[in-house]
């Protein structure tokens, strides 16, 4: 396992992107954030993709990429929301990298996202709470859990801390 590789996972609003940017910052790494990698593989934005080529299209090409950067040294791979829940990208992530699940309260999760447009999951509450609370036994496979409901201050020293273990 290449501890080096840091993997972020977790819920839409969990704040992956940001601690990734910020931990990325701090370590001195690059950071690689995977659904935007798979819009420019694609050249369009994901509910596009679904839309045209399909969930399986999606995935597969996801998982082509994990794989693709989990091979470089010393990396930041931030998740999407779903790609820890398919087992192959899941079993990816866990033999190739620390994985860190970023974990908040569905009640804060739901309020960073409800006036996102780019989050049409995140327009119904209830829709969210249950794909939440579907997900949670899955994420909870992660190396690390951090809680995310702080500042990012905490959080980042929380992260930090997280990636220091073994």
């Amino acid at each position: 396992m290449n501890r080096k590789t840091i993997v972020f996972t977790g819920s839409m609003g969990a704040g992956k992107s940001l601690v990734a940017k910020r931990v990325g910052e701090r370590l001195g790494r690059i950071v690689i954030e995977l659904d935007h990698e798979i819009e420019r593989y694609f050249g369009k934005p994901i509910p596009k993709i679904f839309e045209e080529d399909g969930e399986a299209a999606f995935r597969a090409v996801e998982a082509m990429l994990l794989r693709k950067f989990l091979r470089l040294p010393n990396v930041i791979i931030s998740l999407g929301g779903g790609a820890f829940m398919q087992k192959h990208s899941r079993t990816l992530a866990l033999a190739n990298g620390r994985v860190i699940w970023l974990d908040a309260p569905i009640w804060t999760i739901v309020k960073r996202v409800r006036n996102d447009p780019n989050r049409p999951l995140a327009k119904d509450p209830w829709k969210l709470r249950r794909l939440y609370n579907k997900r949670r036994p899955l994420y909870a496979m992660a190396h690390a859990r951090v809680d995310t409901s702080w500042r990012v201050e905490r959080n980042l020293h929380d992260v930090l801390e997280a990636v220091k273990q073994k």
